[in-house]
């Protein structure tokens, strides 16, 4: 069923919508800088000139978004940081124990 105000059907975003989701991709894909408003046109299906009309510029596109999706961008970061910390912990560890197993030290008068 077509909505006759706006000619869409009523679950399709809208234009603003599509270039607001689809910028994080981009960001993700080309970086901040290396995002383009043409690129984003590209895969919302717009013309850049609707994209430039509705954010005049990445930071727009970006602030848009809310300091939510920044701040989950941000425990993602810190989150993969303490796995690899953890993880290069456990492996030095590890290899510790196995190096003194198959290497035992044939000094006893330290036990």
């Amino acid at each position: 069923m077509e909505d006759t105000a706006t000619g869409q059907h009523p679950a399709t975003p809208g234009p603003r919508t599509r270039i607001r989701d689809a910028a994080p991709r981009q960001f993700a894909a080309h970086g901040f800088k290396g995002a383009t408003g043409r690129c984003i046109a590209h895969e919302t299906g717009v013309s850049p000139g609707l994209v430039q009309h509705h954010f005049p510029s990445r930071q727009a596109l970006r602030d848009e978004r809310g300091p939510s999706a920044v701040a989950r961008i941000g425990r993602a970061r810190l989150y993969l940081a303490a796995e690899r910390l953890i993880h290069e912990d456990l492996e030095a560890r590890v290899r510790e124990g196995l190096d003194r197993y198959q290497h035992p030290t044939t000094d006893r008068s330290s036990r």
